[in-house]
């Protein structure tokens, strides 16, 4: 019999054998109405409904992970949301391409970089493949069509704020200025931490059952992330290198106390809030207890550096700041790599992407014969 759905671009023909004509007929049945549900799925189903589709299937990943795919596929489903995705063709995707590098960015119609096409193409592209593993797509017609050049950022090219001196004369003005800074701050604590190289889930996740005020030390146990504009997500560590415990009042001493001032300062608004107060265990919470959002974090950060007239960075470069801190200061790459949760080749790869020269080097004066 004929399998083809309508609109499919090549034809399938079934056969079985039965041993009755009642068993034949009924066969007969079901794969009609099987081939009329997919071809009209094939027909009809958008590029939104596929992406959806293919997001409700990945019950294999967290949540944190299903919200990036779907951030990133946010600029392509608002060009092309209501394309059938079997109407998809190569040349679409290129013009796709060219749209998101002029208008593609939400808020101000500008051009997004290539590092996000390439992740909003990789997203569809999963979704794609998906449709043709399914079989209501025929191919995946991101094959072959080349995304936009992407210039990866690594060494000294990574924003962060520049450190002077060697060994234990190293020094970054710019940090002592932030800590200087934002001592006094009501999350002061957690802005040390952060001057300190924790990552903003790192922190937000923190728990007060964490921080162990005797010992100077922070337990880095679980994280938490944006989900999306309202949510937010708590999980394990993104690896297992991130799984750590700082011993932070040992190199920046003070940092105890300023958590000692947050913590009292928590107790006194749970004194106000009454039963509005929220209890979550959280260090980073606002005036009720409900916890603070990441973005609001960061915020945040980037109002104190522009109120104490500081090099304008990203929160997260904190952490390049440290790296090329530790380098300079003379840190053995295996432990720098240790305290700020990377494994050694990230660390070298990132900090260090030219550090194999001078091992080079340093091989060819101890080991080679020079010819007398």
């Amino acid at each position: 019999m004929d399998a083809t759905p309508r609109g499919a671009l090549q034809r399938r023909q079934l056969t079985k054998t039965f041993g009755s004509v009642e068993a034949a007929r009924a066969w007969v049945s079901e794969v009609r109405a099987a081939v009329a549900e997919r071809g009209a799925r094939e027909r009809d189903e958008t590029v939104a409904e596929l992406c959806e589709r293919w997001l409700r299937s990945r019950t294999d990943v967290r949540e944190v992970t299903v919200n990036g795919y779907r951030d990133q596929l946010a600029p392509v489903l608002r060009a092309i949301r209501s394309r059938a995705a079997v109407d998809l063709r190569p040349r679409d995707i290129r013009a796709l391409i060219e749209h998101l590098a002029t208008s593609g960015r939400k808020r101000d119609n500008g051009p997004l970089s290539p590092r996000s096409i390439r992740a909003a193409l990789g997203a569809l592209s999963q979704a794609l493949d998906f449709g043709v593993a399914d079989e209501t797509l025929t191919r995946n017609v991101t094959k072959g069509v080349r995304p936009p050049r992407q210039t990866t950022k690594v060494g000294e090219s990574l924003e962060h704020w520049p450190t002077t001196g060697r060994g234990t004369e190293a020094r970054c003005e710019a940090l002592e200025q932030f800590r200087a800074h934002t001592a006094d701050d009501r999350l002061g604590g957690a802005w040390w931490l952060s001057s300190l190289g924790l990552t903003r889930a790192d922190i937000c996740g923190l728990r007060w059952s964490d921080v162990d005020m005797e010992a100077g030390t922070v337990t880095v146990r679980q994280g938490r992330v944006a989900l999306g504009s309202s949510n937010y997500a708590v999980d394990d560590p993104k690896s297992p290198q991130r799984r750590r415990t700082l011993p932070v009042e040992e190199v920046l001493p003070g940092t105890v106390g300023l958590l000692r001032r947050m913590r009292r300062r928590q107790a006194e608004d749970r004194l106000r809030a009454g039963s509005a107060w929220r209890e979550t265990g959280l260090v980073l919470v606002d005036e009720v207890g409900t916890p603070l959002r990441p973005d609001t974090y960061s915020e945040r950060f980037r109002q104190l550096c522009a109120s104490a007239s500081m090099p304008k960075i990203h929160l997260h470069s904190l952490r390049h700041t440290n790296a090329f801190l530790f380098i300079a200061a003379g840190v053995a790459p295996t432990d720098a790599a240790a305290w700020l949760g990377h494994t050694v080749e990230t660390f070298l790869g990132a900090y260090l992407p030219e550090g194999g020269a001078s091992g080079i080097a340093a091989v060819a004066a101890k080991v080679g014969k020079r010819s007398e």
